[in-house]
């Protein structure tokens, strides 16, 4: 069994219309509805809300750990004009995409206990598909997590350009993997076990430090500034140790 908990929210305009949809498309998969000031959103608006799953042994709350298991989230795609969902993941193992994909994929940050925790986001296009068609590859992805007793994911959706009645939207989550006609695999090349941001004592530094519990060819870290959370710029680059199964502390200040 696993527990599911909603986690957090961009805002309280972000609601659940239905926590688990099972009159439509895939009842085997979790798929909440999730709504925008009810179904409203003005232009250039962006919204999410995320879920914390734990595992737990049937029928108990006793916590226990999955040796691996896929994640597909299916039709992440947009409202035909100009809305687009997108989804997250926070710390995967490796993930699927067609090679023809429409969804753009980027790295996030999520907040977790005030710990920020590295994740990958998959922004869909705002092409609208019909039915959550699990034929639809180019809009699916698939997660793959090994060890895992808890993760945390994040259903969202933003406009671009103008505005949309249809931020009433239903997601669709499966655990189980897919056939993709020409699959893009991909590994990540570093686990991030843990990130935190200090203000300095004069307040005009952030000290910055974080942790990665593996590393696979990995050169250095770009660290970015941003204001606004749109336009970022360098703030300072750090050099990785490159490879390594074993914990590595890094570190960086930044004078603002």
């Amino acid at each position: 069994d696993a527990l599911v908990t909603i986690s957090d929210r961009s805002s309280s305009l972000v609601t659940v219309s239905n926590i688990d949809m099972t009159s439509t498309a895939h009842a085997n998969a979790f798929q909440p509805q999730i709504s925008y000031n009810n179904g409203n959103a003005a232009a250039n608006t962006n919204w999410w809300m995320d879920f914390d799953f734990v595992f737990v042994n049937k029928g108990t709350t006793v916590p226990v750990s999955v040796n691996s298991f896929n994640l597909t989230a299916i039709d992440v795609d947009g409202d035909g004009s100009r809305l687009h969902e997108y989804v997250a993941f926070l710390s995967p193992n490796s993930y699927l995409l067609e090679s023809n994909t429409l969804l753009s994929v980027q790295d996030v940050l999520l907040n977790i206990l005030n710990i920020l925790t590295a994740g990958k986001q998959f922004d869909g296009p705002v092409t609208n598909f019909a039915n959550i068609d699990v034929t639809a590859t180019q809009v699916m992805t698939t997660v793959n997590y090994i060890n895992k007793s808890s993760f945390r994911l994040r259903a969202g959706g933003g406009t671009i350009g103008g505005s949309s009645s249809v931020a009433d939207r239903m997601y669709s989550f499966w655990f189980k993997g897919f056939d993709y006609n020409v699959p893009v695999q991909v590994t990540l090349p570093i686990k991030l076990s843990a990130f935190n941001a200090v203000l300095g004592n004069n307040s005009k530094r952030v000290d910055l430090s974080w942790t990665t519990a593996y590393e696979k060819n990995v050169s250095h870290f770009i660290v970015e500034r941003s204001t606004d959370g749109i336009n970022y710029a360098d703030a300072g680059m750090v050099f990785a140790y490159g490879n390594t199964t074993e914990s590595k502390n890094y570190s960086i200040s930044d004078n603002i």
